[in-house]
């Protein structure tokens, strides 16, 4: 009884899930080797989840990280096409394939990339992010750049930013 009454005045609840690291952080941390996929949680996990089955794709993302770095847009593409039709849930190698494009001067296929990734159900902050910049700053679609940007979180710092290019590319000053 003792024993038990101690152990009742512990938290027992489940720990929350880890906050989102700022971007300084997360590039820290990537140039490290310490991060790699993002993914929405499973129910259910199976065996293309397991950790030594995703060791090549892991590898292709860090190539083509090295590939950007290197200006050879191309590489990183076929690279980041590859991981991206075997894990079409891993939203870093959607955002990577996204920028890869834009950095090589194609900002329709990064826009094109985002979208599919969304309309897949590949529901990410980043993606909205990346996916509202590529439209404001090319001005492909500024209106639904500014729509696309307002589902982000109000207290996302980043998120904010991005609106508030996008209200400058659609002359938007007092927004």
């Amino acid at each position: 009884r003792a024993l038990l009454g101690v152990l009742r005045t512990f938290d027992m609840s489940p720990p929350n899930r880890p906050g989102r690291e700022s971007r300084q952080v997360s590039e820290a941390l990537r140039s490290l080797g310490y991060v790699g996929g993002t993914t929405a949680p499973k129910a259910v996990y199976t065996e293309a989840d397991d950790l030594k089955n995703l060791a090549g794709l892991n590898r292709d993302m860090h190539l083509a990280d090295e590939a950007m770095a290197a200006g050879d847009f191309d590489k990183a593409i076929g690279l980041l096409t590859g991981v991206v039709s075997q894990r079409p849930d891993t939203a870093d190698a959607v955002t990577s394939l996204a920028r890869a494009y834009w950095s090589a001067g194609d900002p329709k296929a990064a826009v094109d990339t985002l979208d599919r990734a969304l309309a897949a159900g590949l529901q990410h902050d980043e993606i909205r992010l990346r996916l509202g910049l590529y439209l404001a700053e090319s001005r492909l679609d500024v209106s639904r750049a500014v729509a696309v940007l307002r589902t982000l979180p109000d207290d996302d710092i980043e998120g904010l930013n991005a609106l508030g290019v996008a209200y400058g590319a659609d002359s938007r000053w007092a927004d």
